[in-house]
């Protein structure tokens, strides 16, 4: 059964650049793997240490100086980063520079998670929702794909 993350690149064109974000973390079995069988050679996998041969980047996300633009950004950080860093109007501004005109941006959202808050923000000058489903393994979470709407 595809999970919520597969049904999104699903929709994606199998030529698109990649920026996986977190890679490899749980083995890579969250995204790396998927975003390998669906991209190929067209993924770039950050993360902050090496993991085996299979990371590209290997630096801290939030203070590296990207010089590439990307067709879809994957983040799968840890939690603690997701709410804090991620899931703030910096972080979703730091993601629209990072994408290309088209650009898609594919995160979690954790639905019961209650030791941290989420801020409230408007996206809607910088993002359209593309895609929300289920995770499938786990009811309190979900994946979301937002469309750069510039």
């Amino acid at each position: 059964m595809r999970n919520g993350f597969q049904r999104i690149i699903e929709t994606l064109p199998s030529n698109s650049q990649v920026l996986d974000v977190g890679a490899m973390g749980l083995g890579g079995e969250n995204t790396t793997k998927y975003l390998w069988k669906r991209f190929g050679e067209n993924v770039t996998c950050l993360n902050k240490e090496q993991i085996g041969h299979a990371i590209d980047i290997v630096a801290d996300f939030y203070t590296y100086d990207f010089k590439e633009k990307y067709d879809v950004v994957v983040l799968d950080m840890k939690v603690k980063d997701n709410i804090e860093k991620d899931w703030t109007f910096d972080g979703f501004c730091r993601i629209f520079n990072l994408l290309s005109s088209k650009g898609i941006f594919i995160t979690y959202l954790i639905t019961d998670y209650q030791e941290l808050e989420y801020q409230d923000f408007d996206i809607s000058k910088l993002f359209d929702i593309f895609a929300i489903f289920p995770e499938g393994r786990r009811n309190n979470i979900v994946w979301v794909a937002f469309k750069k709407n510039v």
